[in-house]
């Protein structure tokens, strides 16, 4: 058995199901997670056998210089239309204190221990990934667009997978000394470019769908400004900003979900490609179902269940 890609769901994939080998087209561990990894539930972390970090995550709302413990539907919606361009639910829906589990910062490099994993390994065609697999089943965790024009799966030229980048700012508190877990939304444009900002033990992390400058000092700006104004304090001393782009921030849903699965059962069937992961399956998803889904596909190989029986049976949870 083969996996392709050394993320997050490659990495589990091989931890659940013991694979042989991994290729990863980058030079080292594609460690891209700058994004919050909080966990719902424990189901990753008994999984890889890894101690995750139970914590209280407080919630709340910042708009024309007000803090809301409550949202409304004009709060949600302005919200969702900053994030992504569309009004769906979201998480600021739900503004309870929630139970979450945090991963070891070091979660990445622990799940490729012990593992064969192949860098600079770029898969570019449908001949080469077969002659790798050498006739056996194959994880991808390509992204879905990528991996249908690789197989040539017919018709996907004429659908889009529409989705947002994604930019991540980054940075650590040194002084004071801060270990709290805190999320702040942020619906309005006018107060901040950055419509969430969150605090995971010492660091900051805000996201924004824009690109606000090639000087980082302009960015720091901003997040000081609307950090003093929403958190209540200004760090004394903290480490350099960073800025983290993600190509495939957020994915947004495709009108035609019915192609979308069919395209997945097609590698499937025809290849025993089987796609793991949020980018693979072109669809929101939260981190601890992937356990689920890699289970899953383990019993698809291993011919204890059908994926063209599930799939007629649960329809979107076929993947």
């Amino acid at each position: 058995m083969l996996i392709i890609g050394a993320g997050l769901a490659g990495l589990l994939a091989g931890r659940i199901l013991g694979v042989d080998k991994i290729l990863e087209a980058q030079t080292a561990l594609p460690n891209n997670h700058h994004a919050l990894l909080r966990f719902r539930g424990q189901q990753f972390s008994k999984a890889v056998h890894i101690d995750f970090k139970p914590v209280q995550v407080r919630k709340a709302v910042y708009s024309n210089q007000q803090l809301f413990t409550q949202s409304n539907p004009q709060l949600d919606n302005m919200y969702s239309l900053k994030a992504n361009g569309q009004v769906q639910q979201r998480s600021i829906m739900n503004l309870e204190t929630a139970e979450r589990w945090i991963a070891p910062p070091d979660l990445i490099v622990r799940l490729a221990e012990h593992q064969y994993i192949v860098y600079n390994q770029t898969i570019t065609s449908q001949e080469q990934l077969l002659e790798l697999a050498h006739g056996e089943p194959v994880i991808s965790t390509i992204p879905l667009p990528r991996m249908l024009k690789l197989m040539q799966v017919e018709g996907y030229q004429n659908h889009e997978f529409p989705c947002l980048g994604l930019y991540n700012y980054t940075t650590e508190i040194i002084s004071p000394e801060v270990n709290t877990y805190q999320t702040i939304y942020y619906p309005v444009a006018k107060d901040t470019p950055f419509h969430r900002i969150s605090i995971t033990g010492n660091q900051i992390t805000a996201e924004t769908k824009y690109y606000i400058s090639e000087e980082n000092a302009v960015a720091e700006s901003h997040l000081k400004q609307i950090f003093a104004d929403s958190f209540g304090f200004v760090p004394d001393s903290t480490t350099p900003l960073q800025c983290h782009y993600q190509q495939y921030g957020k994915l947004l849903p495709m009108k035609d979900q019915q192609f979308r699965r069919r395209c997945i059962m097609e590698m499937t069937d025809r290849w025993q490609v089987y796609s793991l992961g949020r980018f693979a399956t072109w669809r929101q998803l939260l981190l601890d179902d992937l356990v689920q889904d890699v289970e899953l596909i383990g019993q698809m190989i291993s011919g204890r269940r059908s994926y063209k029986t599930y799939y007629y049976k649960q329809g979107e949870k076929a993947e």
